[in-house]
């Protein structure tokens, strides 16, 4: 998926340590406490997962090159539904706080996991990035389930059948 187009206006490319610096400010949007090493060190551990493990840091570029969204994945086997894209981080961002942006980065992540043979696609968020990046939780993306913590977690399943 290294460069793959979204559309006219997007592109995708893989986070890698050459991205790693410029990248942080967008992390740090939603995850504030986050640095430079623990960015680093996320990752390191998701680009360099070996076989069978298929995981990875995808950012979203916007027409004038700007990385305005990122997500890291990899897939699990659900006991249930088989192989799901499991979405680790997912944030964007950009300077007019455009729905378009999250949604080209849905729609990449959604085109990733069926490129995968996943049935289906499970983002983990905190209860402010559902808020913050305008997520709607209803009719297309389900609630699977909430986990009190430090942070309250929404867990949002999407199924891909018929996709």
């Amino acid at each position: 998926m290294h460069n793959k187009s979204t559309s006219a206006s997007f592109s995708i490319v893989e986070v890698s340590s050459d991205l790693v610096q410029q990248t942080l400010p967008l992390v740090q949007v939603t995850w504030g406490a986050v640095d430079l090493t623990m960015w680093r060190a996320y990752v390191h551990h998701f680009s360099t997962q070996v076989a069978p493990k298929v995981s990875g840091v995808l950012g979203l570029r916007d027409s004038v090159g700007c990385v305005c969204g990122i997500y890291s994945y990899e897939v699990e086997r659900d006991l249930l539904l088989g192989p799901v894209l499991a979405v680790h981080l997912f944030t964007a961002v950009d300077i007019i706080n455009s729905p378009q942006t999250v949604r080209a980065l849905l729609d990449t992540a959604e085109t990733q996991a069926i490129d995968l043979g996943c049935t289906a696609m499970r983002i983990r968020l905190r209860n402010i990035e559902v808020a913050f990046l305008g997520i709607d939780t209803g009719s297309s993306v389900s609630q699977e389930g909430r986990a009190e913590s430090l942070s309250q977690l929404t867990c949002l399943l999407r199924s891909l059948e018929g996709k």
